[in-house]
Formats: structure tokens, C-alpha cells, sequence
């Protein structure tokens, strides 16, 4: 309804499941500090509603069908949090460019499994953010270089040149086989970093911790079957990490309790005489 978009004093606004919406092209919606657009088609109007809120805050979108958009556009000055969630594929077309030029940004969550992001500038203000997507544009990580809380899980994206200046804490989620080429750089210029949780694990790790040996406090291991490759890097780590104070394993999710305890018992053996941390099964 028209009404909609000359109300003043809006200041949430959720729209779920609208394929058309008639946006029209003088808006004002001057109060509007948190908009929710969740499965949506006809991307070209919400942009124009984005853009026309001039003090949006918080921008959530979620599983949006193209429709022919190939590129949606955030570009809101006043934005602090965004939540992008491209996971949605129907029987049309399922690319999609997200491109965010909001420099307030405090919080950023993406997950884009069809298309790709392309983040400018820097986002000097930003504290966590969580990226997941198989591609992306332009130097996503200049953007993400000052944030304190980091997810990543990301293929074909080059850190080179870019320093973590507060970074503290770093989920890392490996995805192809140079997994371990990128985490590697990302924690060799991460200054301050703290908290490390790997949930994918593969052959040569070793070098990979050699730059956290003297600062990692607590570590968490996700998905931990046990191999023999496994315990080897375990081992290590737990035996070399000098500020280590707390190390937790998650055995493998599919295995049954007896399973889950017997590789837990191997580990605590194997590090009983290695180790000064605390060990504990999570």
C-alpha cells in the first residue's frame, strides 16, 4: 500500500515472501532503522527502499530469487548491521552480485552459495563479520582488515599485502585444497590473535602453527577422528603452543559415544607427557 512508504515514524519493517511490490519512486520513510527483506523477487524495488532510508541501521536479507537482477547493490551510509543470506535456487536464474559499499559497518554476516561479493573500502568501524562465499571481487579482505572477530570460508581470495591489526579471535572453515596457503598468511598477520577454531582439518599443518606457538591461548579442534595424521599435529601443537591453557576436541559428529571417547583417550595419552595445557573433550 501506498500509506506504506509516507510513514514517518516506521522504524521496523519486515517483508517476507512478496514477489511484487510497487515501490514508487519518492519515498519517506525517514525513521526506518531496521528492515527484514526475506525471499523476495523484484530486487530492483527493495533497492530503491534501501536507498531511500536514510538513517537504516540494521539490513537483513535472506534467500532473494534474482528475478533478471543480476546485481544488488547496498550502499546506505548509515548502516551498521548486514545479513546477507543468498542460499536460496530456484528453477530461474541463481546468479547474483551483492556489492556493498557501507563503510559503518560494525557486523557483517554473508553466506552466498550462488553468486559472488564484492566489498570497497575499507570498514574501519567493523568488529565481527563472518564470510562464507565461493567468490568474490575486488580485495574483499581490505575490507576486513580491521575487524576483532572473523568466519571465514572462502575459495580463490589472495590476503597478500593486507595486516590484521585487531584481530583476536578467527573461525576458519577450509573449503579446497589451498586451504592452508590462506590461513597461513592470515595468521602470520594477525598481531594480536587469541583464539583459533579450525573446523576443517587436513595433511600439513605443522607450519601452519608455527606462527601461533607463542600467543594462542585456548585452541578448539572440530571434527577430530583421530588418524594418526591427526594426532601427529594434536601432539604438536599441544607440546609447542608456550600460552596455551586450554585445548578442546570435538570428536567427529557421526561417530557413536564408545568412538568418541576412545580417540579422546588416545590423545590424552599420547600428549600426557608432552603437554602443560588443560585437555578437555567437548
Amino acid at each position: 500500500p501506498s500509506k506504506l512508504f509516507r510513514c514517518e515514524t516506521l522504524e521496523t519493517l519486515e517483508l517476507h515472501r512478496v514477489i511484487f511490490l510497487d515501490v514508487p519512486c519518492r519515498l519517506s520513510l525517514q525513521s526506518l532503522r531496521t528492515l527484514y527483506l526475506l525471499t523476495l523477487s523484484m530486487l530492483t524495488s527493495f533497492i530503491r527502499l534501501i536507498s531511500s532510508s536514510p538513517v537504516l541501521k540494521n539490513l537483513v536479507v535472506h534467500s532473494c530469487s534474482n528475478d533478471n537482477v543480476e546485481t544488488f547493490t547496498i550502499d546506505v551510509p548509515s548502516l551498521q548491521s548486514l545479513t546477507v543470506w543468498n542460499t536460496f535456487q530456484d528453477s530461474g536464474p541463481n546468479y547474483s552480485l551483492f556489492v556493498i559499499h557501507s563503510h559503518s559497518l560494525n557486523h557483517l554476516d554473508i553466506v552466498a552459495e550462488f553468486g559472488e561479493v564484492n566489498m570497497i573500502g575499507k570498514m574501519l568501524k567493523l568488529v565481527e563479520a563472518s564470510l562464507h562465499t565461493l567468490a568474490t571481487r575486488g580485495n574483499a579482505w581490505q575490507s576486513l582488515t580491521f575487524a576483532k572477530r572473523l568466519s571465514l570460508s572462502i575459495e580463490g581470495l589472495n590476503p597478500i599485502g593486507n595486516i590484521f591489526f585487531q584481530l583476536v579471535r578467527l573461525n576458519f572453515h577450509g573449503c579446497n585444497e589451498n586451504w592452508s596457503k590462506l590461513l597461513m598468511h592470515v595468521l602470520q598477520y594477525s598481531l594480536v590473535l587469541q583464539i583459533l577454531k579450525l573446523f576443517v582439518l587436513y595433511n600439513g599443518l605443522r607450519a601452519v602453527f608455527k606462527c601461533l606457538l607463542f600467543r594462542l591461548k585456548p585452541f578448539k579442534w572440530r571434527e577430530y577422528e583421530g588418524t594418526e595424521a591427526e594426532k601427529e599435529v594434536a601432539v604438536y601443537i599441544m607440546k609447542n603452543a608456550r600460552r596455551l591453557e586450554i585445548a578442546t576436541v570435538f570428536p567427529d559428529s557421526l561417530m557413536d559415544m564408545v568412538n568418541k571417547h576412545r580417540v579422546f583417550e588416545e590423545l590424552e595419552i599420547a600428549t600426557r607427557d608432552s603437554r602443560a595445557c588443560e585437555l578437555t573433550i567437548g
